[in-house]
């Protein structure tokens, strides 16, 4: 017997019943405990929890664990940059431009990383929010309230909103700070090449 707590027992169902059931390979479903009452509309007919709460449950959790990825890499990436930068600062006068060059370089590669992850991770958070609609759409298939109420408790608890939202602020923000910045370390490239060829036309002094 399937989900059954209760042993299989001679007391307990007596001797012929218990030879019948002891032998059977049948599995037997407790309803009363576990069915759900539905709408006998089509698109209600296939409705199951177990068809459909796992799946949401495994992408929340990978989206919690995405945003924890996120903010270690973030994390240790920035304070890398800021380690980096003190030590730059820390030369002084010694500092050359190779280094200045370095830190700029590996500020903008933090910032692309983080823009990229956050594209593959909103594109995974838009599977789980069309999953989480789909289960809540299930909530007016089911007829009875108590069960209906935990369709709607799962979907409170599963709203993604604002961690989307949020998420498509930092793209933004990212790709921003990308852009910008290679167009200005392009600017600044280009600039030095027309001192340094200017500084070759004219003997190599300014």
């Amino acid at each position: 017997m399937k989900d059954n707590v209760d042993k299989l027992t001679i007391p307990s169902v007596g001797n012929p019943l218990y030879a019948s059931l002891s032998t059977s390979t049948e599995q037997v479903f407790l309803n009363a405990r576990y069915q759900v009452p539905t709408k006998c509309s089509a698109a209600c007919r296939g409705f199951r929890f177990g068809s459909t709460l796992p799946g949401l449950t495994a992408g929340v959790l990978s989206t919690y664990s995405s945003i924890l990825t996120l903010a270690w890499l973030g994390g240790l990436g920035a304070f890398v940059c800021l380690a980096y930068l003190i030590f730059v600062v820390l030369q002084g006068p010694k500092a050359t431009q190779n280094m200045y060059l370095y830190l700029y370089v590996l500020t903008l590669s933090l910032c692309f990383v983080l823009w990229v992850m956050l594209c593959v991770y909103l594109s995974r958070l838009g599977d789980v929010q069309a999953g989480r609609a789909a289960f809540m759409a299930n909530a007016d298939c089911i007829t009875d309230k108590t069960w209906a109420s935990v369709v709607t408790s799962v979907g409170a608890a599963t709203d993604l909103g604002s961690v989307w939202a949020w998420m498509i602020v930092f793209m933004i923000f990212f790709l921003l700070c990308t852009l910008v910045g290679v167009c200005v370390l392009c600017h600044v490239m280009k600039k030095l090449a027309q001192c340094g060829t200017w500084r070759a036309q004219h003997g190599g002094v300014y």
